[in-house]
C-alpha cells in the first residue's frame, strides 16, 4: 500500500515520518489525512466483524469480542477497570501536556497531526546523529550481551523491510528459529520498535515448555510485556550513555519525552481498543463517527470527521489484540521494578539469568497472574505503570554509570 501526499507516493514508514517529524503543519495535516486512504478496507473489516460474531454466536452465547477476550484469559470488567485507572491517573498530566503543546507550538488548538510531531521536537538536536538506523542490530546485540544473552548464538535473525505495520517477530519453531522484521523507521522510534521485536524474539528463542501447545498458548499480554521489558532499557540513562554516548542532559530529555509520549500512546491505544469492542457490539453503526468520538474523548482533539480508523491494521489481521499492548505495559513495568529491587538499575548477567528463568522461558503452563506472583511476588497490578506515567515513582535504585556532563 502506498499513500498519496501531494506528488509523493509514500510507504507507511515514510508517511509516519511526515506526521511525526515534518515542521510544516499543513503537510503534516495532509499526511495524517492520507491515512483515510485505507478507508476502502473499512467495509471488508465490517463484514469480517459480522462474520466473526456469527461464528462466535453459533458456538457460544457471547459476541466474538467477549469470547476472544475470555479465551485470552481476561475478563472485560477487569480490563475496562484497568483502562479507567490509567485514564484517571494520566488525566492531569495529559491536560498539562496539551497546554504545554499549545504554548510550545504557538497554536490555539491542538490538532491530531500536532500530537505525534510534538515529541520529536525535544530530541531533534541529537536524535538523528546518535540513533542511527544502520546501528540498530549491533546496538541490540550489545544491550542483550550485557544481560548475558548472545544474539549470535541464539536462533534469531533480523531483516529490515518496507512493511504495512510497525514490525514483528515470528517463531518459526520455538527455541530453534525466530525471525524479526523491522520497518524502515528512523531515530529513536526505529530502536523502540526493533527492541520491542527483539524482546518477543527472546521469548520465542528461550521458551522452555514441555510441549508445543504450552509454548504456543502463552498469554498475549505476557508476551507483549516481555517485549516491552527490552524497550524500557532504551530509555534508562545508563543505557543512553553506554550505547548511544548521550550526555546526562540528553538522557534526561529522552526519558522525560518517553514518559510523556507513553501517556499519549497508551490513551490512544486504549481508545483504539475501546472502539473495537464497541464496533463488535454493533458493526452496522457508523464506525468513523464511533472511532472519532472515542478518540476525541481520550485525546482531547477534534478528528474532523476523517475516516482514519481503518489505517490500524490490527482490526483486520489481529482482532481483539490491542488491549494486550496496554496490559503488556503493566507487565513490563512490574517486572522492571522487581528486577531493579533485586539487582539495582544497572542490570547485568545475574539480572539476565533471573529474567530468563522466571519470565522468558515461560509459556502457558502457568497463568499470567501465577507467573507474576512467582517472578515478582505479587499478581499483576496497574500500580507500577501508573506510578511511572505520573512521574511519581521514587523508589527506583540510584542512577548508575558515569555520564558525560
Amino acid at each position: 500500500m502506498r499513500y498519496q501526499v501531494g506528488d509523493g507516493d509514500l510507504t507507511r514508514a515514510e508517511l509516519t515520518q511526515l506526521v511525526t517529524r515534518n515542521p510544516d503543519r499543513q503537510l503534516r495535516r495532509q499526511a495524517w489525512e492520507a491515512r483515510a486512504q485505507m478507508s476502502g478496507n473499512g467495509e471488508r473489516i465490517r463484514q469480517a466483524m459480522k462474520l466473526r460474531n456469527q461464528l462466535a454466536l453459533a458456538y457460544t452465547d457471547e459476541l466474538f469480542s467477549t469470547f476472544m477476550l475470555r479465551k485470552k484469559g481476561m475478563e472485560a470488567e477487569k480490563l475496562f477497570e484497568w483502562f479507567e485507572d490509567i485514564r484517571d491517573a494520566t488525566e492531569p498530566e495529559y491536560q498539562a501536556l496539551l497546554q504545554q503543546l499549545r504554548h510550545d507550538l504557538h497554536v490555539d488548538t491542538v490538532e491530531p497531526w500536532d500530537l505525534e510531531f510534538y515529541f520529536s521536537r525535544s530530541t531533534k538536536d541529537f536524535e538523528q546523529m546518535q540513533f542511527v538506523t544502520e546501528e540498530g542490530w549491533p546496538k541490540a546485540k550489545q544491550l542483550l550481551g550485557s544481560l548475558g544473552y548472545n544474539l549470535d548464538t541464539l536462533p534469531v535473525h533480523m531483516e529490515v523491510a518496507d512493511l504495512s505495520f510497525a514490525g514483528a517477530a515470528y517463531p518459526i519453531l520455538y527455541g530453534k528459529e525466530v525471525k524479526i522484521l523491522a520497518n524502515r523507521y528512523s531515530g529513536i522510534f526505529f530502536f523502540d520498535r526493533l527492541f520491542h521485536a527483539t524482546g518477543h524474539a527472546l521469548h520465542y528463542a528461550m521458551m522452555n515448555e514441555s510441549s508445543f501447545l504450552l509454548s504456543n498458548n502463552y498469554a498475549e499480554p505476557f508476551d507483549e510485556g516481555l517485549a516491552q521489558v527490552i524497550v524500557l532499557q532504551l530509555y534508562r540513562p545508563e543505557i543512553g550513555v553506554k550505547l548511544f554516548t548521550l550526555t546526562r542532559e540528553e538522557t534526561r530529555v529522552v526519558a522525560d519525552t518517553y514518559r510523556l509520549k507513553a501517556i499519549f500512546d497508551l490513551r490512544s491505544t486504549m481508545a483504539d481498543s475501546l472502539f473495537e469492542f464497541e464496533a463488535y457490539a454493533d458493526p452496522e453503526q457508523d464506525l468513523t463517527t464511533l472511532y472519532n468520538a472515542i478518540h476525541s474523548k481520550y485525546l482531547g482533539v477534534d478528528m474532523h470527521g476523517v475516516a482514519v480508523w481503518a489505517y490500524n491494521p490490527m482490526y483486520g489481521s489481529d482482532p481483539i489484540y490491542l488491549q494486550s499492548y496496554i496490559v503488556g505495559d503493566m507487565v513490563a513495568h512490574q517486572i522492571a521494578y522487581s528486577v531493579d529491587q533485586r539487582f539495582g538499575s544497572c542490570w547485568g548477567e545475574q539480572a539476565g539469568t533471573y529474567l530468563q528463568e522466571h519470565f522468558y522461558s515461560r509459556g502457558a503452563e502457568t497463568t499470567l497472574d501465577g507467573i507474576m506472583r512467582q517472578g515478582t511476588g505479587e499478581p499483576l497490578s496497574v500500580r507500577y505503570l501508573t506510578e511511572f506515567l505520573r512521574g511519581s515513582r521514587n523508589t527506583r535504585p540510584p542512577w548508575c554509570g558515569s555520564p558525560k556532563s
